[in-house]
């Protein structure tokens, strides 16, 4: 049967760009269906609950698999309220269309309509076997002062639910606005600072691969001074691979990346988070199109 894999998600979104290449260059058999959004893109799409038919550009489509990311690449160039818009009401009409056709095979089929919290995920993970730093949630200064290493610079503080870069406790304590001379607006998680090396393991279907992520920032993704080296999956920690297969059966998760990082003490790898919508294009392009094809084998079962 030649197979049929709807790529939704926007049209400025390098990940879904590399996978598109990839199966048309090595899988030429396959039929692949673009749903792509963006400023110079406009599809057309009609669902009709009555009939159950999916109309696409004018074609009725009955894709086997579905690829599906939600477009944040649109809304970087361009951060309107209605570009946000757009691409949720897209995500919506396609995950409806999967969840309510069981025999799609998709990314995450099973986990939809959930999102992973960072808080909840890291307690998950400490539950499956997973080493974690040291944790506290808290929006109290107090607290966080009294909390682990003595030295504020040896503290990071990072969004609850992510969204942006995670900083130093010292800098964060020297410049929030603070009621009461301790309580700050909101939450964050606060952690033992870690050290290099980071490793981040990509869970696709069965498949591991790892890579090692060394930079010299805090975060690489303020300055994406980043140098990725990958690592096979028979290379990797049983514990940490072990580990995660229970966490993302706990989610229902079959497409992952999780990030592990240093403790400076002992050198073991600890658990940072795992996302359910990561960004592969700049460590595919590390392993000769390994997950990519990972991706692929996923949705042709």
């Amino acid at each position: 049967k030649k197979m049929k894999i709807l790529i939704a998600g926007g049209s400025q979104d390098p990940n879904l760009k590399c996978l598109i290449t990839y199966i048309r260059n090595k899988h030429p058999e396959t039929t692949i269906i673009e749903l792509l959004v963006g400023p110079d893109s406009h599809p057309s799409i009609a669902w009709d609950l009555q009939q159950d038919t999916l109309v696409l550009n004018g074609d009725i489509i009955a894709p086997d698999a579905v690829f599906i990311r939600f477009d944040v690449f649109n809304w970087l160039n361009d951060s309107r309220k209605a570009v946000s818009d757009r691409a949720t009401a897209w995500y919506r009409i396609v995950v409806g269309w999967v969840s309510t056709h069981p025999e799609v095979i998709c990314n995450n089929f099973n986990a939809l309509y959930k999102s992973t919290n960072k808080t909840d995920a890291l307690f998950q993970a400490k539950m499956c076997g997973l080493p974690i730093p040291p944790t506290i949630i808290s929006n109290d200064i107090t607290h966080i002062t009294n909390f682990g290493p003595s030295e504020d610079d040896q503290k990071i503080i990072k969004p609850i639910d992510g969204g942006d870069y995670c900083q130093c406790f010292s800098v964060i304590k020297e410049h929030a606005p603070l009621k009461n001379g301790h309580i700050a607006a909101q939450p964050g998680i606060i952690q033992q600072k870690l050290v290099q090396p980071e490793l981040r393991i990509y869970q696709i279907g069965e498949k591991f691969l790892g890579f090692w992520v060394k930079s010299d920032s805090l975060d690489y993704r303020e300055k994406q001074d980043v140098e990725l080296e990958f690592v096979a999956e028979e290379d990797l920690p049983d514990l940490l691979t072990s580990g995660l297969h229970r966490l993302t059966d706990f989610y229902g998760l079959n497409f992952s990346a999780s990030d592990f990082k240093s403790c400076p003490d002992t050198g073991e790898l600890l658990f940072l988070e795992i996302n359910n919508g990561p960004m592969f294009y700049g460590f595919n392009l590390v392993c000769e199109d390994q997950v990519c094809e990972a991706i692929y084998n996923l949705l042709n079962v």
